[in-house]
């Protein structure tokens, strides 16, 4: 179960009555004292926020005392939380911090603050904390204070890849193997919750991130590697929050076949070939479907010393070694306050296609876009796929055919240009296109693995199958299909041969 202030019973051998605490007394201990006052009425957070958000009547989980007849109301734990958190803040201004020390020190101002805490409660003639409730509050500090709230027991759980937070109180995650539950609330309140997402975007040095209802929305990278997507307040009923969680950082396409029956190993010794023979690649699929997952384990075929940049709104991919030796991490910036007469961008944003040019002058063999969502992001893909040979990214989409479809569409919202033009960008500079599904509650396959052809007249280009699914939740095998002859000779100089691919069908 995941330590969390509402399912932590600091309140286990305390009366419901307590004396009048003197002016002395410490402040969370003074929170303590008034828990029997309250009759159930949910604690606000002690800072005053500066844009107040109502969070709606919360339920409580009634709390028996020691002699089993008397309720308590669980949210007062927060109160205690937050009072001693900000006690910590304050010491913390006071030290010599660095990101060497930073974890060391914290464990030391949070012993320091929980033994006047424990000091306090014993003066004023309360019970001590058991060990079990010391050792609690001491992590609930720790990931308060230094980690991420509540939220990082569920980032800590191996089992949980989505976090939904709609409000403090109405959190439900996904696991990987389909399920879904509600979980504890995360935060005291929705204005609790926005100040904690503020605090990340502080934390993380992501100055130019904000998130208020002048900037309600936001996207970022974690600390933690995770990808977070929220909305504030006008935008969304409460603060709105997604985490996607990557569970797997480091994978390859074998592994993908031995552990997790994503592809068979036919499919992934020729998708190795392609990647090795610097083929251009789309990886399709909806939202959910392993997409990054499976662009990190294709990356894993390149040439670990090859020079490879990734261009991503959040960093996500996070390639490194041991696979790969030379790789340039680039991310997009929002901008803030007015914009740009001339650009239309909010001033000091950096988009996507914006780091191309960076990403051309670091030398890069091979140039990752993230996700193609937009406009920006599909001239900027051409433009990778035009520079660098054997690039990659992603985009959502039903099928290879629909993907043709969207890329196409994207291209001529951006420049206006004819249905001929798109198409031909895409054939000219793109090979092959793998698409990926997630049944619900069942696991991640490929379904399809098509070459891009041409069409004449001006027509969409084709996206042959020479990998395919023979039925919903099969795995794609080998059509027959043989790709183009250029095709075949780019494989067959890293070594996959024609006859190969000709044996799979035998």
């Amino acid at each position: 179960m995941s330590i969390t202030p509402d399912n932590v019973d600091l309140f286990k051998d305390l009366p419901l009555a307590l004396p009048t605490t003197p002016p002395a007394q410490h402040p969370a201990a003074a929170a303590l004292a008034a828990a029997g006052q309250r009759n159930g009425r949910r604690v606000a957070s002690p800072a005053a926020p500066s844009e107040p958000v109502e969070t709606p009547p919360q339920k409580t989980v009634p709390t028996l005392s020691p002699d089993g007849d008397a309720e308590i109301d669980p949210s007062d734990n927060w109160e205690v939380v937050e009072r001693l958190a900000n006690e910590i803040s304050e010491i913390r201004g006071s030290r010599d911090e660095t990101p060497e020390n930073r974890d060391e020190l914290g464990r030391a101002i949070i012993a320091t603050v929980l033994a006047d805490f424990s000091a306090a409660r014993v003066r004023d003639g309360d019970p001590r904390l058991t060990q079990q409730q010391h050792n609690d509050l001491q992590q609930i500090l720790f990931n308060q204070a230094y980690r991420m709230g509540a939220v990082q027991p569920l980032l800590d759980d191996p089992t949980i890849e989505n976090i939904h937070i709609n409000g403090c109180d109405e959190v439900i995650v996904r696991r990987a193997d389909g399920t879904q539950e509600k979980v504890a609330p995360v935060a005291s309140s929705d204005q609790a919750l926005i100040e904690m997402v503020q605090t990340w975007c502080d934390e993380l040095g992501e100055g130019a991130r904000e998130f208020n209802a002048k900037m309600p929305q936001l996207s970022m990278t974690l600390a933690s590697g995770d990808r977070l997507q929220a909305a504030h307040p006008p935008i969304a009923p409460r603060p709105t929050l997604t985490i996607r969680c990557h569970r797997i950082k480091e994978i390859t396409l074998d592994e993908l076949v031995e552990r997790y029956g994503t592809l068979t190993q036919d499919a992934a010794d020729f998708l190795a070939a392609c990647v090795r023979a610097h083929m251009s690649v789309v990886v399709s699929g909806h939202p959910g479907a392993g997409k990054t997952t499976f662009t990190r384990a294709l990356c894993a075929n390149f040439d670990p010393w090859e020079p490879v940049v990734t261009i991503e709104t959040e960093r996500e991919l996070h390639l490194g070694a041991p696979n790969h030796f030379n790789v340039k991490s680039l991310e997009a910036r929002p901008g803030q306050g007015e914009r740009d007469p001339k650009t239309g961008e909010l001033i000091g944003s950096i988009t996507v296609g914006g780091l191309i040019p960076s990403a051309l002058r670091f030398d890069a063999q091979r140039i990752i876009v993230g996700e193609v969502r937009g406009p920006e992001e599909i001239l900027a893909m051409l433009a990778a796929m035009t520079g660098a040979a054997g690039s990659m990214t992603t985009i959502h989409a039903k099928t290879a055919k629909d993907a043709i479809s969207k890329m196409a569409d994207l291209q001529q919202q951006s420049l206006g240009t004819s249905p001929a033009f798109a198409y031909r960008q895409i054939q000219d500079h793109i090979q092959i296109i793998v698409q990926l599904s997630r049944p619900s509650g069942k696991k991640r396959h490929i379904t399809e693995i098509a070459e891009v052809v041409p069409s004449g007249d001006g027509e969409s280009p084709g996206a042959n199958p020479i990998f395919l699914s023979p039925k919903r939740g099969a795995d794609a095998i080998f059509t027959g299909y043989e790709p183009h002859d250029d095709f075949l000779e780019e494989l067959a100089q890293v070594g996959y041969h024609r006859d190969r691919l000709r044996g799979l069908g035998s």
